[in-house]
């Protein structure tokens, strides 16, 4: 798996496409859990009927620390 780079001190915006079988993009839901030392937080983001997905982030300076890995 590809790390990803987030930033501390502005809002990030993860985006990505989606693809299904088998079940409908209209019902799915897109979410972002960090995970570190036994704390999570969960960010929900939304999915557009064509797959493009986009879920914003607040600035995590007060959630996580430079150069924490999880």
């Amino acid at each position: 798996m590809d790390s990803y780079v987030l930033y501390l001190d502005k809002p990030n915006v993860l985006e990505c496409t989606v693809s299904l079988e088998g079940a409908s993009l209209k019902e799915a839901v897109a979410r972002v859990i960090l995970e570190q030392d036994g704390h999570s937080t969960m960010f929900e983001g939304e999915i557009s009927e064509n797959g493009e997905c986009s879920i914003k982030m607040e600035r995590l300076k007060e959630i996580v620390s430079d150069g924490d890995t999880g």
